[in-house]
């Protein structure tokens, strides 16, 4: 396809829509449809162009959109994010000191530190 430069493209005449390929096309896409559970917000989002070359292929070997991946990889990072927050809070609601379940005794300073075992 060639751009025009007024937002519209030329379509070789052999790529033009027929019923039968629209009828095709509507069955691939029923397939591929994602459900969206959530309300999605648009961003724009600027990159460097090489960054952007390899968003485009990333996404393309995922099977994706740039959009799609970005959006994925930043809900990845922002979970990741609120399970660290969640196990920070969970350490330090806990009283100081080291904690056994096992019962058994902490190992004292000298048998910490012994060094006969080394020499």
């Amino acid at each position: 396809r060639t751009h025009t430069g007024s937002g519209s493209a030329k379509v070789p005449p052999d790529e033009l829509a027929t019923p039968a390929k629209i009828k095709n096309n509507k069955k691939k896409k029923k397939k591929k449809l994602r459900v969206m559970s959530r309300k999605k917000k648009n961003v724009t989002v600027t990159l460097d162009r090489d960054v952007a070359r390899w968003a485009r292929v990333e996404a393309a070997k995922r099977g994706t959109s740039v959009s799609r991946m970005l959006g994925d990889i930043l809900e990845e990072r922002m979970r990741g994010d609120e399970e660290y927050e969640r196990a920070r809070e969970r350490f330090f609601s806990q009283s100081p000191g080291m904690h056994r379940t096992d019962g058994r005794t902490l190992p004292t300073r000298d048998e910490l530190h012994d060094r006969d075992g080394l020499r």
